[in-house]
């Protein structure tokens, strides 16, 4: 899909060709139309990610055939998912006074070639089904319907499980892998022998290690009512307004998806909870140049 990791580019503006200045990605990946026959090539134009981190002990809105088919876990993540494809707000450009509803702004995302997977993650980092999809080839759970007034949010949500939305790159680049280096080890020693070892290894370290920050950084809000003497937490529906960019409580669900910049910790501080897109980012940062190339991912 691409040959460099340039083209996996942070919030990017001019997504929304009505609202320039709006970042409907957290994550997005510059797809590469001009690579050799054997690379794996899609038709988008650029596939974006928007990261919900769900932290919500209320249960999913679930049928009982899919309370007993699936973990709830998986449900809650899944309900994450679609509150991500029915965003809360559009927007008005003040130069050109033209007016999107939230709708609207998934129908020009999908208009501009663009293919969206939301990357729900859940308080242990596990990740939503969409997602573990796209890196793992896993089959995700059926999104509930949604209504009438939202049909480009029904639309994405059938894009993102196209056949011809990539999906299991892991697969395909240990395949790719395999069939030219069969007597190497990806990631340098047996601990990493493939590409999909080293990339879940690099996954996981991150996830954990932004999970600890967030809790770090939430030690910080805990306040004492001097009239008891007992600790109070203070929450983030408490500490925050809420807005489509910051926090959003659909049905219970509280997430966090602010923005981002290079300072990574005094960010994640700053706001009380990190983001999933510095996670992807480092571990991007951090992979050998043969794992983004012709024909591995």
């Amino acid at each position: 899909m691409i040959d460099s990791s340039t083209q996996v580019e942070p919030e990017l503006h001019n997504i929304v060709k009505s609202l320039p200045r709006l970042k409907p990605f957290d994550l997005s990946i510059r797809l590469d139309h001009s690579l050799d026959p054997a690379a794996w090539r899609a038709h988008f134009s650029r596939i974006g990610f928007d990261v919900t981190l769900i932290h919500s002990t209320k249960p999913s809105i679930s049928t009982v055939s899919e309370a007993a088919t699936y973990t709830e876990s998986d449900l809650r993540l899944r309900d994450g998912e679609k509150c991500k494809f029915a965003r809360r707000t559009g927007g008005t450009n003040h130069l050109t006074h033209r007016t999107l509803s939230a709708d609207d702004v998934i129908g020009e995302i999908i208009e501009s070639n663009n293919a969206f997977i939301p990357i729900a993650v859940g308080p242990h980092g596990e990740f939503g089904t969409l997602f573990r999809r796209f890196i793992e080839g896993t089959d995700p759970i059926p999104i509930s319907s949604f209504p009438p007034n939202r049909p480009n949010a029904k639309l994405a949500a059938e894009i993102a499980t196209n056949a011809r939305t990539p999906f299991d790159i892991f697969g395909r680049a240990d395949k790719q892998w395999k069939q030219n280096n069969s007597d190497k080890l990806f990631g340098g020693s047996y601990l990493a022998p493939l590409p999909s070892t080293w990339a879940n290894q690099k996954l996981g370290l991150t996830c954990q290690t932004h999970l600890s920050n967030h809790i770090r950084a939430s030690l910080t809000r805990i306040k004492y009512d001097n009239r008891s003497q007992t600790p109070q937490l203070t929450t983030i529906s408490e500490s925050h307004s809420i807005s489509d960019d910051k926090f959003i409580d659909d049905d219970g669900w509280k997430f966090y998806d602010g923005p981002f910049d290079g300072d990574r910790i005094p960010n994640d501080e700053d706001h009380g909870i990190c983001t999933q897109d510095d996670m992807l980012l480092d571990a991007l940062e951090m992979a050998p140049a043969n794992f983004i190339s012709p024909g591995v991912t």
